[in-house]
């Protein structure tokens, strides 16, 4: 994080599990699952190390506490969910191949919406600057 910066290694995590969970989704042997099994571990500080430091890069340290706290019940609202929403994509579809495009989607929406932060809190702070 240090050379490349928290931004930059967001989105380069979030893209390596990106990529892991399509190529998941067309994996037609051992290879195939390797490599996505791979870009998913690469990916892996996005749900624990950045989060913290994404958290006080965008917000600061006043309300840092405040924000893991709404973010970790969140991510266990979810986790409690993803199990029956994707048993019910399988069910419906033979296959988790659509949920997991489905978290394709996603994850390329939270990049975008990553970016779109970062861009509106670099412009508050440079007009509380001046």
């Amino acid at each position: 994080c240090d050379s490349l910066g928290v931004r930059k290694v967001m989105v380069i995590c979030t893209l390596s599990i990106g990529g892991g969970v399509f190529l998941m989704t067309i994996a037609q042997g051992m290879t195939m699952a390797i490599i996505a099994m791979i870009l998913l571990g690469v990916g892996l500080p996005v749900m624990t190390v950045l989060v913290p430091l994404l958290a006080q890069e965008l917000f600061g340290y006043r309300s840092i506490d405040v924000l893991l706290g709404v973010y970790l019940s969140m991510v266990s609202v979810a986790g409690l969910a993803s199990g029956f929403v994707s048993n019910a994509f399988f069910d419906k579809y033979g296959s988790y191949r659509e949920i997991l495009l489905v978290a394709v989607a996603s994850l390329i929406l939270s990049i975008l919406l990553l970016l779109a932060v970062y861009r509106t809190t670099t412009t508050m702070r440079a007009k509380s600057n001046a």
